[in-house]
Parts: structure tokens; sequence; C-alpha cells
């Protein structure tokens, strides 16, 4: 695993925070909802690729 996808998943949930923050003060809670949601699917995006890596490794392991 490398440090820049930690630095990147930390960055995406920094903005998500942020925004849901100055969405939630303005009364858009409704935003603050979809906001979250797209936080979540970037970070399952990016987490996907080394998923797949891993289940690759497990397998090469046991042999399957």
């Amino acid at each position: 695993m490398d440090v820049t996808l930690i630095l990147k998943v930390i960055g995406i949930g920094f903005i998500v925070a942020v925004s849901a923050q100055i969405l939630g003060k303005t009364g858009r809670d409704e935003q603050v909802t979809f906001v979250i949601i797209a936080g979540i699917v970037a970070v399952i995006a990016l987490l996907v690729g080394e998923i797949s890596t891993l289940f690759t490794t497990i397998g090469e392991l046991f042999g399957f």
C-alpha cells in the first residue's frame, strides 16, 4: 500500500467534512447527504484497485 492512497482518502474525507458542515449550517440537509454519499463512492473507487491486488495476492499465496 502506498502512502499517497492514504493521503487521498484523508483529503477526500476532509473535503467532505468541510462541505457537509458548510451545507449543514446553511440548511441544505438533502445536499449534505449527497455530498457524503459522493465521498463514500469516491473512496470506494480509489480502494477497488487495492482490494483487487489484495485478493490476487491471497489467491497466489494459497494457490487458487
